[in-house]
């Protein structure tokens, strides 16, 4: 199983608003503000349910830990 099936599985495995909150950040480069906007909910939960969906994407990724961990770093900085 390749690193991008297990991310494009764990990713849908997500509930719909942590997964939303995660691409919007991720995938479409949004600032939290535009995402709270956007979903029209508070940065503090925009704030929480990335909190949440990385939390399980680690779990669920937590053969890829390593690399995981570099693209966290990579997407972060």
């Amino acid at each position: 199983k390749t690193f991008h099936s297990a991310l494009q599985k764990a990713l849908s495995e997500l509930d719909e608003p942590k997964r939303s909150v995660f691409e919007m950040r991720y995938l479409l480069d949004l600032s939290n503000s535009e995402i709270a906007e956007s979903l029209g909910i508070s940065e503090g939960t925009v704030k929480s349910r990335l909190f949440y969906a990385i939390k399980e994407l680690n779990q669920q990724l937590a053969n890829y830990k390593e690399l995981l961990t570099v693209l966290l770093i990579l997407i972060l900085s």
